[in-house]
């Protein structure tokens, strides 16, 4: 086993523990970015120098699963559907997510293989975040006053607050997470790795006191995970449990037993206990999956083969969505989004890909004999690479269900985790006599244009928000004037910030300039008919009825089911004198408006709800 000096150096020591940072810090980035608004970019940009040393390291790399085509046909594939996404600012933060959480878990392979105790270091820093997490979660719920505020600002969409009652109503908002299934799934990655620290106490001869504090870690993790309500992680739980069962040789009979005590005090749980009838009897989520899956076939079905562009489903959601309140980005399944963004092509080129990893993912993880010359090879006796294998059947489980790409920032420990697990010195084959040192140049330049692209979005969006805080605290125009034209030149696709200070010049009396950038924004975002709208109320002040009424048009076409657009035009067209075509348009819009949830009316069930 290698000892200390095998490591590569204080460069990789270092590189090694601030990947363990970045796997304690990532689940709290949004939290702690009211605190400071710059942790966000401080954390992506510890990661790209990560990535860059890495990049440029001399060491031997981790082994790739053979044949590597189909994960090179595959990341070519999704940069096309980038370019071709009808909002690059939103679909190049989902490549900076996914790309930044597979490079990770690669560098975190890399340091498995110099350092076979890695693996416990990742699976330590994991469950005491987890731990750390759901021991204080009672006590960082968002009051219902917050909640109630945030409601009646006028910087929540219409369609967003739907999903915050729902969420306010089951007591849900839990710190750090906002969402239960993102909570639930980190839940579900720190419990599945049980085993592991058993194990390991028991090898090192561990005091009972430790022991006593796993399994009251554990049952905490448990409480607040059977607290979030969801159903989603519950599943994830089950099929990683079922790895678990399927091959460990060391916990097969606790396991089974456990398992049996599990699935019975689950069902008697959900039979008798007030959480569990909950979850059985919610319907609601059932209902919203139906709505947003039917979505994701209408899109499907205008492009089939090459799909709507990396992140056009939530981008073209409002599009295609039925005559309902539930508001969404993705469609809650894996499969379903990729065949909307990226088409049969993409889909395909995904399962073909998959078949290449998961024969890699099973011999890592002892699930198949190894034969090379001839010679047949023992099973795995380490339990950290059936660890990574049981983490990426639940999240694989749970994406089918419940997942949305909030979850992607559970993805940089997923991807560490999964990446330290494959070649630590018990599981990984030796590298091939004569392998080449160091990295493709063609991968030190794709990580090269990765980094300098994830950071420019990350500077842009940081310039962005920070001049959003400046207006609303101190209201000081000309700095935040300044930020926001940094955060356009930085990142030229943040329409956002452009319409923004659209918004800005119009009120301010330039409507040119107001103009000016509006249509700037719209030719980024050609698919968001808030833009539309506004440019519309626009051309209408300044007297271009005509331009006004198509620009209006075209945010409908958008978003036919926004009953203010339909006031909207109605009224305008009631002032040219076409009342006929005004009624249609008003009666329209009542129709629309008598689906809208009464907001107040919520609140006052939830107090009455909440009060003794």
């Amino acid at each position: 086993m290698p000892e200390e000096s095998t490591r590569g150096g204080w460069l990789t020591q270092v590189e090694g523990r601030a990947l363990l940072f970045l796997l304690v810090a990532f689940p709290f980035r949004e939290t702690l970015a009211g605190w400071w608004v710059g942790f966000p970019l401080a954390l992506t940009g510890l990661a790209f120098l990560i990535l860059l040393a890495h990049a440029f390291s001399i060491s031997p790399p981790p082994r790739a699963p053979r044949p590597r085509w189909p994960l090179v046909a595959l990341a070519a594939w999704v940069v096309i559907s980038a370019f071709r996404a009808p909002d690059w600012d939103r679909a190049f933060g989902l490549l900076e997510v996914w790309g930044l959480s597979a490079a990770l878990g690669w560098v975190a392979a890399n340091q498995a293989k110099g350092n076979p105790r890695f693996p416990l270091k990742v699976c330590l820093a994991l469950w005491a975040c987890a731990s750390f997490i759901a021991a204080f979660n009672p006590g960082w719920q968002t009051p219902l006053e917050e909640i109630e505020k945030a409601i009646q600002s006028q910087v929540i969409e219409e369609d967003f607050k739907q999903a915050i009652l729902h969420a306010a109503a089951q007591g849900r908002l839990h710190f750090p997470f906002g969402n239960p299934i993102d909570l639930g799934l980190f839940l579900t990655l720190s419990l599945l790795s049980l085993p592991v620290l058993v194990h390991e106490v028991r090898k090192i001869g561990g005091s009972p006191l430790f022991t006593f504090g796993l399994i009251l870690s554990a049952g905490v993790q448990v409480y607040v995970l059977w607290g979030t309500r969801s159903r989603t992680p519950l599943l994830g739980l089950i099929g990683g449990i079922g790895i678990w069962m399927l091959r460990s040789r060391v916990w097969r009979g606790h396991l089974l037993i456990g398992a049996l005590v599990g699935v019975l005090l689950l069902g008697g749980l959900l039979a008798v206990s007030p959480g569990g009838r909950e979850m059985l009897g919610r319907s609601e989520t059932v209902h919203a999956r139906l709505i947003y899956w039917k979505a994701a076939a209408r899109m499907i079905r205008e492009a089939p083969l090459l799909g709507q562009g990396v992140g056009g489903y939530g981008s073209n959601y409002p599009r295609f969505r039925e005559l309902t309140p539930h508001q969404t980005l993705y469609p809650h399944n894996l499969f379903l989004e990729v065949m909307a963004d990226m088409g049969a092509v993409g889909l395909l080129l995904l399962l073909v890909a998959m078949a290449t990893i998961i024969p890699y993912l099973l011999q890592r993880a002892g699930l198949c004999r190894l034969s090379r010359d001839g010679v047949q090879h023992p099973f795995v006796e380490s339990l950290h690479p059936l660890w990574g294998l049981s983490a990426a059947t639940s999240f694989l489980l749970s994406s089918q269900v419940g997942f949305h790409h909030d979850m992607l920032y559970l993805l940089a420990p997923a991807g560490i985790l999964a990446g330290a697990t494959l070649s630590s010195s018990r599981s990984a084959l030796a590298s091939p006599p004569g392998a080449t040192r160091g990295r493709p140049l063609l991968l030190r330049i794709a990580l090269l244009l990765f980094a300098f692209v994830a950071l420019a979005r990350e500077i842009g969006h940081f310039s962005f928000e920070k001049a959003q805080r400046i207006f609303e605290n101190r209201g000081d125009i000309r700095e935040g004037t300044a930020l926001l034209r940094r955060a356009t030149t930085v990142w030229p696709p943040l329409w956002e910030a452009r319409a923004y200070l659209g918004g800005m010049a119009i009120d301010l009396g330039d409507e040119q300039t107001g103009m000016r950038l509006l249509r700037e924004s719209i030719r980024w975002s050609p698919t968001t008919p808030n833009l539309h709208s506004e440019l519309a109320t626009v051309l209408w002040d300044r007297d271009e009825k005509e331009e006004a009424l198509l620009e209006i048009e075209r945010a409908i076409s958008l978003h036919p089911v926004k009953w203010a657009y339909h006031d909207q035009k109605s009224r305008w067209l009631h002032s040219l004198g076409r009342a006929e075509e005004a009624r249609a348009e008003k009666s329209l819009a009542l129709e629309l408006q008598a689906q809208e949830p009464k907001f107040e009316e919520a609140l006052q069930a939830i107090r009455a709800k909440e009060s003794p």
